[in-house]
């Protein structure tokens, strides 16, 4: 018998699709939705489509022409089962990358659905200081 329903994987995908939400809405917007949100539905009751529709409206407000569709979002990263595998392929020539590809792929037992990601991907450039790139993966 199951003493909770609440486990490790549901606080750790929960944490894991609240951050991903904020890498693709950017914090502003992240912020600014879920500030409606509480202000909306403070001591109400409330389900998935009431704070997915308060972030997509924190998101167009601060982002009037983004294109992020926090409904396809929901149906890509919390109806699908399994994590993604992210790679890269590289090649290099006298020490220096030349080319350099973030892909996507599935794994073993999840379902083959490619999830838009973004992620924070580092070099070090040619005076040796540490650069940032922020990279949204979409297949």
């Amino acid at each position: 018998m199951c003493d909770s329903i609440i486990d490790g994987i549901t606080y750790g995908k929960g944490a894991s699709c609240l951050k991903q939400l904020v890498f693709l809405m950017g914090w502003d917007a992240f912020t600014t939705g879920i500030k409606l949100y509480f202000q909306e539905f403070k001591w109400k009751n409330t389900n998935l489509g009431n704070f997915i529709g308060s972030l997509q409206k924190g998101y167009k407000e601060k982002k009037p022409d983004g294109d992020l569709d926090l409904n396809a979002w929901v149906e890509q990263w919390l109806r699908t089962k399994g994590p993604n595998k992210i790679s890269i392929d590289y090649t290099e020539e006298g020490g220096l990358i030349k080319t350099f590809k973030i892909k996507q792929g599935f794994c073993k037992f999840g379902d083959e659905v490619y999830r838009q990601q973004s992620v924070n991907v580092g070099f070090f450039n040619d005076d040796k200081k540490f650069v940032e790139h922020y990279v949204t993966i979409k297949n």
